[in-house]
């Protein structure tokens, strides 16, 4: 009992530290630090000929996770945001374009964000970022991502396909900088889920 209350102290000293809580005096003269949602990814491979075209709509996302704001969470159902730290843009703009070099990837089909007389989409894929947060805990804290696919046919609205792809990655410091590269982490992981996923849907099986 004395051990966990001895974690949970250190672990709001670092929350402080890092500016997690508010603070009296010059709190607000600190500099704001600016993160990225960005991944490492694979090169875009041509895709044959007549391969299919999907467009990536605007993502949606929940409430809590709808701005520039860095969210954490130290307990169930609250959710709080670093008081010197924030994303470059609102989640959503920064995710569409890793999802389009994420497919292009694959080889197996034509990401667009617009619809063009050139290649007219089959396919339209949207997206809801369900979760997007450093959650905290007396061992440490980790990088928590959810985010909901749905892919449907242009021409037949009632032929949709759904997944929810989660991924959690462990932060290496107790900080928004490890949280961040933590989150970066798990949707490395969710894009390379979320191309197979639209990969199988828009091309036919083998024989």
């Amino acid at each position: 009992m004395i051990a966990r209350a001895a974690r949970y102290a250190l672990l709001a000293a670092a929350l402080a530290a890092s500016g997690c809580m508010n603070k009296l005096g010059g709190a607000n003269d600190e500099p704001v630090q600016t993160f990225l949602l960005d991944v490492n990814q694979p090169a875009a491979i041509t895709a044959p000929a007549g391969a299919p075209v999907v467009i990536v709509a605007a993502p949606q996302v929940r409430a809590g996770y709808d701005s520039p704001r860095l969210a954490y969470t130290q307990r169930d159902f609250e959710l709080r945001y670093y008081a010197h730290s924030e994303w470059a843009d609102a989640p959503a703009a920064m995710l569409r374009p890793l999802v389009v070099r994420a497919l292009a990837a694959t080889g197996r089909l034509i990401p667009v964000v617009t619809a063009v007389n050139s290649a007219a989409p089959q396919w339209q894929l949207g997206l809801e970022i369900l979760e997007l947060r450093q959650a905290y805990a007396a061992q440490g804290s980790e990088g928590r991502i959810v985010l909901r696919a749905e892919l449907a046919r242009v021409d037949q609205p009632g032929a949709v396909r759904t997944s929810e792809f989660s991924a959690a990655r462990a932060a290496a410091t107790q900080d928004p900088y490890g949280g961040v590269g933590a989150l970066n982490a798990a949707l490395g992981e969710i894009l390379r889920q979320l191309a197979a996923f639209v990969a199988a849907g828009v091309t036919p099986a083998g024989p």
